[in-house]
């Protein structure tokens, strides 16, 4: 322990900058991240969403999965159940 102590120091003893700590307790910083954390929510909501329904849908959702069969031709199951992959 330490060895330890003697490489990453003692997490007791570290100090948090003050910047962090100014940052922390200022309501106007905060109101800052918290609006830029609804806005990065959103645009992540957004783009889930359009990959899914919009112009960038997913070709297994759409046309009876035509875009997914292309790709897959030749991939099926066997007589027996199992799946084998003829060369194209």
């Amino acid at each position: 322990m330490e060895k330890l102590l003697g490489l990453i120091g003692d997490p007791a003893r570290v100090k948090t900058p003050s910047l962090l700590v100014r940052l922390q307790r200022n309501k106007k910083a905060s109101l800052v991240w918290t609006a830029m954390r609804i806005w990065l929510g959103i645009m992540w909501l957004q783009a889930g969403i359009s990959k899914l329904w919009g112009a960038e849908n997913s070709a297994f959702l759409h046309n009876n999965g035509a875009g997914v069969a292309g790709f897959a031709h030749g991939v099926g199951p066997t007589a027996g159940g199992a799946f084998s992959c003829t060369p194209l």
